[in-house]
């Protein structure tokens, strides 16, 4: 796939789409370019070879949520209020 392809299949670019914690490191070595989708519900890394298209995946599970109930509504809401 390629890079066009993926961000049409995943629904939009690559970024951070959650005010969770989330893991920032990516192994840069595997692969020429590597595109990351940080969401509430996962993280999905695409690398791609050097002919721009997708050759590894990774998905994984969002760290927990150590947030106070109160930090998660208002985060949410600031959300909202945008």
């Amino acid at each position: 796939m390629s890079f066009d392809q993926v961000v049409a299949t995943v629904g939009g670019p690559p970024g951070t789409y959650t005010h969770r914690p989330y893991l920032k490191v990516v192994v840069t070595a595997l692969s020429h370019r590597i595109e990351v989708w940080s969401t509430d519900d996962a993280r999905l890394v695409v690398y791609f070879d050097q002919s721009g298209r997708a050759d590894m995946i990774h998905l994984d599970d969002p760290l927990p949520d150590d947030r106070s109930f109160g930090r998660r509504v208002w985060d949410r809401l600031r959300i909202v209020g945008r």
